[in-house]
């Protein structure tokens, strides 16, 4: 690279960077782009090796989300069906002379 480079706000003939400018642009963003490359599979070769490990654990975490939800759900049914039951007795004689099918 002879010369200096021409940085973006640095328009040459015609408001066109020169082409030597736009080849280290494009030379800088492949670079940048090979790293990430490199990066990514050195991160996915470290990990592979747990990757049954980590797959089973998700698993397992999905069958105890379900597991708990049904659970609790199940739980808070139970619970309003027994509130049910206690509230009956005190809702029956609260009852109004007419919803029991009195006449005065």
């Amino acid at each position: 690279m002879c010369g200096p480079r021409a940085g973006p706000s640095s328009p040459s003939i015609n408001g066109f960077k020169d082409l030597g400018a736009k080849y280290e642009d494009r030379a800088t963003h492949e670079l940048e782009t090979n790293e990430l490359a490199d990066s990514m599979s050195h991160w996915i070769e470290n990990v592979k090796p747990y990757g049954r490990t980590a797959l089973g654990l998700l698993i397992a975490l999905v069958v105890l989300f379900f597991a708990y939800t049904f659970v609790s759900r199940r739980s808070a049914a139970r619970s309003g069906e027994a509130w049910t039951d206690i509230s009956r007795p005190w809702r029956a004689a609260a009852r109004p002379a007419k919803a029991l099918g009195h006449r005065r």
